[in-house]
């Protein structure tokens, strides 16, 4: 009978023998340090550190919680674990549709024109501009409007993030309190600056949801349609400002690869056509799409991918660039008041190995001033775009009609004010492009109307 038990025993203990290896294999891995990932490509950010001993940190208990919080977080290979668990559990209650995140109740868009005068009186003295920013203030009821908050980045949050199919969305609703705030902000300076013989065009960037989805399965995303919504902000706004029908361009391209399946950004395709869209609006001429020279910078992972639910069924990006003609010339300012460094218009990122930032191929990212000089058409007027990330892309277009093009990213502080900056630098047009999220959220009109006083 012990023989018996002893024959049980071994063959237990020869059947658990491989997985008693396997488990002392990944023991010694995982105290390999130098194999453990710093950043998670998959949900865009880095991953915990190493804590730094302090003794109030042992005694409170938190050094050794921090140290467990840090071994299971940074577990070499957890990439792949965690794309072998999303394929496991797409298996089970898959949805076309998902949504990440509260998706926010959007407003009515009103068919009506606001009762109320769409301009304020703004003076360019510091003081009075201060007063006048305050009395505003405290005519706005305190609502943030649709949207999320500001980040510490300088970034507007993007809200909900919405998967359909093997495309990723952000959702988009209407604040009827932020939209008038932007109206007032756009029209006011309009107004003024046609005292300077300098037109005012307002040419806002419409996010893929509007444009990509089905008018009818937004009231189900609580999103707003965006033609009602650029139509809302454009019939309120004073007659001194250029509206460019963004929007229109962008539908009729929509079976086109016009913005990113991982990104919550256009492609440049997609800013050509809205390009295309502000010279129908102001009387010029398009440069044709095929006299920019196409280039392919190889696959690209976006803001998206590490925000909806199964982002291993969305469809791989590329980044497909257009290089303007012309003896052209870019120098980014990269923060306030700093000299300009000359730097590529479209830089090379097909061998940068992380792949989500290949959108900073434009523009030098996010630099606070761009400065294009075309020397090719010297007799050019010049132009100063307000604009976000979604700008970045659309710049290196308007390099065909104008021989300076100076971007200032709204988001970031800069020493000028507008009225400043067109006369110092004998601005013809001011091109107002925020894509339509910053124009609904509180902290996006904050930041926008901070630089446009």
């Amino acid at each position: 009978m012990s023989e018996k038990n002893e024959i049980k025993k071994r063959r237990g203990f020869l059947l658990a023998l491989p997985f008693l290896i396997a488990l002392a294999v990944l023991t010694v891995i995982s105290f390999c340090i130098p194999l453990r990932p710093t950043i998670s490509t998959s949900e865009k950010r880095e991953l915990t550190k190493f804590p730094e001993f302090t003794l109030e940190s042992l005694l409170s208990g938190d050094y050794f919680d921090d140290i467990t919080l840090w071994f299971s977080d940074t577990f070499p290979g957890r990439e792949d674990w965690l794309s072998l668990s999303q394929s496991v559990s797409s298996f089970h209650g898959y949805s076309e549709i998902a949504v990440q995140g509260d998706l926010t109740m959007s407003d009515e868009i009103p068919v009506e024109e606001l009762s109320e005068p769409v301009t304020e009186p703004v003076s360019d003295s510091t003081e009075e501009t201060e007063a006048a920013e305050t009395t505003a203030e405290t005519t706005v009821p305190e609502e943030t409007g649709w949207g999320g908050v500001q980040t510490e980045n300088n970034e507007i949050s993007l809200g909900a993030a919405i998967q359909i199919g093997d495309t990723g969305f952000n959702q988009l609703g209407f604040s009827k309190v932020q939209s008038d705030r932007y109206i007032k902000t756009v029209s006011s300076f309009a107004d003024r600056m046609a005292e300077k013989g300098v037109r005012v065009i307002s040419a806002p960037a419409p996010t893929s949801v509007g444009v990509m989805v089905e008018p009818d399965m937004l009231p189900q995303l609580n999103c707003a349609r965006q033609d009602e919504m650029l139509s809302y902000l454009h019939d309120n706004m004073s007659d001194n400002v250029v509206k460019v029908d963004t929007f229109s361009n962008l539908v009729k391209h929509n079976s086109e690869y016009i913005y990113f399946r991982t990104d919550h950004h256009w492609t440049q395709l997609g800013a050509y056509y809205a390009y295309e869209a502000m010279c129908e609006a102001t009387g010029q001429q398009a440069a044709p799409l095929d006299s920019f020279t196409l280039w392919n910078q190889g696959k690209f992972t976006g803001s998206l991918y590490g925000k909806v639910r199964w982002p291993k069924k969305l469809r791989p990006d590329t980044l497909d660039c257009y290089v303007p003609q012309g003896d052209i010339t870019f120098y980014a300012h990269f923060t306030d008041g700093s000299k300009g460094t000359e730097w590529p218009l479209i830089a090379e990122k097909a061998g940068d190995v992380n792949q989500n930032s290949r959108y900073s191929a434009f523009l030098a990212a996010d630099c606070a001033l761009a400065h294009v000089v075309n020397e090719s058409i010297p007799d050019a007027p010049n132009c100063l775009v307000i604009k976000d990330s979604f700008g970045n892309c659309y710049v290196p277009f308007l390099t065909q009609n104008y021989h300076n093009v100076y971007a200032i990213d709204y988001r970031k502080y800069w020493r000028y004010t507008m009225s400043d900056f067109v006369d110092k630098y004998d601005i013809d047009d001011v091109i107002v492009m925020p894509y339509l999220i910053a124009t609904q959220a509180m902290d996006g009109n904050d930041m926008f109307r901070s630089q446009m006083h």
